[in-house]
């Protein structure tokens, strides 16, 4: 990890976003007994990451990007991916859902432990 307070600042607001994702598709999924194929989800996620990382390494490794301007743009990728969910679930339940990182909770909050309110 980085001594750099930026990147570091950026890491923690890309991971505190993807648990806010995370919750809203296990909302999602919860209340739509969602069934899927374990296996294949983990591998496509999993290749989906390594193709990621390795052009990362090589942009950075290269000097067309640094490590800075890389963990913002994932925070800001990541927080858009929320609202995007956010919406698709507003939408789809009839009520403003605002996510949390699991374990936080609003005022009104919806399910057991989900983190969306």
């Amino acid at each position: 990890m980085t001594d750099n307070p930026k990147v570091r600042a950026n890491y923690a607001r890309h991971l505190a976003a993807q648990k806010r994702m995370q919750t809203g598709i296990a909302f999602d999924r919860e209340r739509n007994d969602i069934a899927d194929d374990g296996k294949h989800l983990r591998v496509g996620v999993n290749t989906a990451l390594v193709d990621a990382a390795a052009l990362v390494g090589l942009l950075i490794s290269k000097g067309v990007i640094t490590e800075e301007e890389y963990s913002e743009a994932i925070a800001i990728g990541m927080d858009v991916e929320v609202q995007r969910i956010e919406r698709a679930l507003s939408e789809r339940y009839g009520t403003k859902v605002t996510l949390h990182e699991a374990g936080l909770f609003g005022s009104g909050t919806a399910g057991s432990g989900t983190g969306a309110t």
